[in-house]
Parts: structure tokens; C-alpha cells; sequence
């Protein structure tokens, strides 16, 4: 693993750790489960995490398996945060609030942004985001999405994917790619690429044909409050 942590110190502008305390800092969560990563990486860009995973996606093509973790500020309980292998935290430098489009009430920000960080800002502007869990001020921007944290409100408000207009995405094979609505002539094009994003949209399709059934059948149902209010409602 030393030679590892070397070939990246090299290629990456971040840190890479392999010492013991930052290790065990980076070892659990707000729950009871606890991984000591191989080593800590501190991402300064989109293209460090890119490096990181194409090295990770490489090396388990020879049969050596690195897994790569991106963590937050580690407030989750479901041991999604923690993981053997690389810890790649992004709460050192990849914290920025780049921007504020008042008109369309977007904004444009990196994963390590926390959620305190981010309500202040837009108090500034007269805004918010949404309610959400209790955690959570401390809790990040990329680790709320990771998990789809849902506030006291998500019952009319949704979880957070539902704020969310794009995404900047590293792939596991260290591909990079833009999220958002898509037209059908899009999707199309995408489902035709022969990549690993075309890869994933292809599979997702499947899914869904697959489960055609499942999904024609399931019921909606409220994730707060009372979920058979909408019954109250109806006439006899």
C-alpha cells in the first residue's frame, strides 16, 4: 500500500495519509461500525478524485482491489462514509461556494460544502434550502446527496434529490460526466455510447424493463407524517 500512496502523492495536487491517527480519525461514523481505511487522500479538485479512481479502476483490472470511499464530514449512521482501502475526504478543500444565480435560485458549489455553511450563505440572499435532518448542520452537501437526507418536511417538500438541477459526476473508472434532465433524443444518444456512462444508462433501462411489473404495481406512499391521509380525503 506505501507504493500506492506515493504514486499518488506524485499525481495528485491534495495530501495522501497513511498515518495511523488520521486513519482511525477517518474509521467510523455517527454509527457503531468502524473500517480503518489503508490511507486519507484530501482532494483539491474534481480532477484529483478522477486520478484516484482511474489508478483504483486500473490496479483492480491487474486483480489488486483498492476500494475508494468519498466521505463527508462522517455524521451519517449507515457506514455509507467509511470503507477499507482509500478514505477520499472532501472536507479540507473541496469547500467551496462558487456562486449564487439569484434569478434562477440556483447554486453552485463543491461536495465538502457543509449544510451550515451553505444555509448561511443563502441567509445572505434572503433564502434557503430545504429542512433537512437533524444532523445536519455539520453534515455536507455531497455526503446529504449520497445519502438522500430527508428533512421533517419531506412529505411535501421530497428529499434532497429533488433540489439538485446537475451534478458533476466522477464514474468508478475515473470518468467524469454532467447529470441533469436529458430529452429523449439525448438519453438516445447516451444509451448509444460505448463507455462506461453508456454502460450504466443501458443497464438502468434493463432494470427497468425487467421490473415493468414491480413498478406498474407499487403504491405511493408518504416517507412522513401520516401515510394514509390522502384516504381521509376520498368520499365512501
Amino acid at each position: 500500500m506505501s507504493k500506492v500512496a506515493t504514486y499518488l502523492r506524485g499525481h495528485l495536487t491534495g495530501e495522501v495519509s497513511t498515518r495511523t491517527d488520521v486513519r482511525e480519525a477517518m474509521s467510523d461514523d455517527a454509527g457503531v461500525l468502524k473500517i480503518v481505511p489503508e490511507m486519507v487522500i484530501y482532494p483539491r479538485s474534481t480532477n484529483d478524485i478522477r486520478k484516484v479512481c482511474r489508478f483504483a479502476w486500473q490496479l483492480a483490472e491487474k486483480g489488486h482491489v483498492i476500494p475508494v470511499t468519498v466521505r463527508g464530514a462522517g455524521t451519517d449512521s449507515t457506514g455509507a462514509a467509511i470503507g477499507k482501502g482509500a478514505s477520499v475526504v472532501t472536507t479540507a478543500h473541496m469547500n467551496k461556494i462558487f456562486e449564487y444565480d439569484a434569478k434562477q435560485k440556483l447554486v453552485r458549489l463543491q461536495p465538502g460544502v457543509s449544510i451550515g455553511a451553505l444555509s448561511q450563505a443563502l441567509s445572505l440572499h434572503g433564502t434557503s434550502i430545504m429542512s433537512l435532518a437533524g444532523s445536519h448542520a455539520f453534515g455536507t452537501i455531497g455526503g446529504a446527496i449520497a445519502s438522500a437526507v430527508a428533512g421533517p418536511l419531506a412529505g411535501k417538500y421530497g428529499t434532497i434529490e429533488r433540489a439538485i438541477d446537475q451534478l458533476e459526476v466522477v464514474l468508478a473508472n475515473g470518468d467524469v460526466i454532467q447529470t441533469g434532465r436529458i430529452n429523449k433524443r439525448e438519453l438516445s444518444r447516451r444509451k448509444g455510447l460505448q463507455t462506461f456512462e453508456g454502460d450504466i444508462y443501458r443497464g438502468i433501462d434493463g432494470i427497468i424493463e425487467e421490473s415493468a411489473d414491480i413498478l406498474d404495481n407499487l403504491r405511493s406512499n408518504d416517507a412522513a407524517g401520516y401515510n394514509t391521509i390522502a384516504d381521509v380525503k376520498q368520499k365512501d
